[in-house]
This record gives C-alpha cells, structure tokens and sequence, in this order.
C-alpha cells in the first residue's frame, strides 16, 4: 500500500513538473506550418570555398509569425528545402498575411559536385545551383 502511494505521489509531481515547463517558452520551436513561398533565387557568395544561399520571399500566415527552422535534402538533381513558421504563444492581433523574405543558407557539405535546382515548398529556383 505504502508502494502505490508513493507512485501516486511521483506521478502527480510530474504531471506539475511537466505543466508548468509549458509557459517558460514564448516561441514554439516548430508549428509545423509550412510557409507560403512565392518567389526563390539562388545565391552564391565568395568562393574557395563559395557559400550558396536561397533568397526566399513570401507570405506567413499573419504579422505574429516568423521564419522557424528549415529542412533540406538531397534528391536526385534537386535539393529540396522545406520552411517553417514559428508563432508566439499569445494572442495575436495582426492576422492578416505579412510579406517576408529570407535568405536561407544551403547546406551543400558532402553533395557531390554537379547541377542542382534549388526548390523551397514547392517553388523551384530559376537557374541552376552550380556545385564544383
């Protein structure tokens, strides 16, 4: 009887433990909410070794949104990435859709030299990604 109390006890402290880490954050790391991509062009700056960039333009969802992480891979001849939104917790008071853009740097590491697109939710890059 002494055991099941004692579990009882643990798991109620927990459950407070875990309930009051929920406010600590202001940002969500990852809605999940992919953003609305209009427009990409690809960037590539210096060189030896040279650092490409998509310069990404858009709309979020509303003016509480931001740019949250992205995730790339490497398919075929393309390199597709994926944007995020992140959003504040609170309410917000802007909801009509705000304009963005980002430069979103390529992880290129590793890719074998060649031709790539460059495709970000579904808009592909006009031109090529050259990689030597």
């Amino acid at each position: 009887m002494n055991a099941k109390r004692w579990r009882v006890g643990l798991l109620i402290i927990l459950s407070l433990v875990v309930a009051s880490c929920g406010g600590i954050l202001s940002f969500n790391t990852a809605t999940g909410e992919k953003v609305e991509v209009n427009n990409v062009k690809i960037l590539t700056v210096g060189s030896n070794p040279s650092k490409y960039f998509a310069d990404v333009s858009g709309l979020l969802t509303d003016g509480c949104s931001r740019i949250g992480e992205n995730v790339q891979e490497v398919s075929n001849s393309t390199i597709e990435v994926t944007l995020y939104s992140t959003r504040s917790d609170g309410e917000c008071s802007f909801l009509n859709p705000t304009p963005f853009k980002e430069k979103v740097s390529l992880d290129v590491r590793g890719v074998p030299a060649g031709t790539y697109n460059v495709e970000v939710n579904g808009v592909i890059a006009r031109g090529s990604l050259i990689i030597e």
